[in-house]
């Protein structure tokens, strides 16, 4: 009986590692804050830049834009207690 083996062809081909992020951030307020991200050594990733607005206690909103053009935004809403 003769086993061949089959090479997985799969989407996801890619390999997942770990990295380092460096950023630096400036507070521009007390609800606003600038800040920079980067991966020292890593090309695959590229910088981004961030925007938050802490519009009050319980909702955050936050825009980021890398260098490649991708624009991404998220809102969070916290629930204290």
């Amino acid at each position: 009986m003769e086993i061949n083996e089959k090479q997985d062809n799969s989407q996801n081909q890619g390999t997942s590692s770990q990295a380092w992020i460096a950023e630096i951030g400036l507070d521009i307020n007390d609800s606003l804050n600038f800040a920079m991200q980067t991966t020292p050594d890593r090309d695959d990733i590229p910088p981004l830049w961030i925007l938050t607005l802490q519009a009050n206690e319980y909702l955050e909103i936050l825009g980021s834009f890398d260098s490649k053009g991708d624009w991404k935004s998220q809102v969070q809403l916290f629930f204290r207690y």
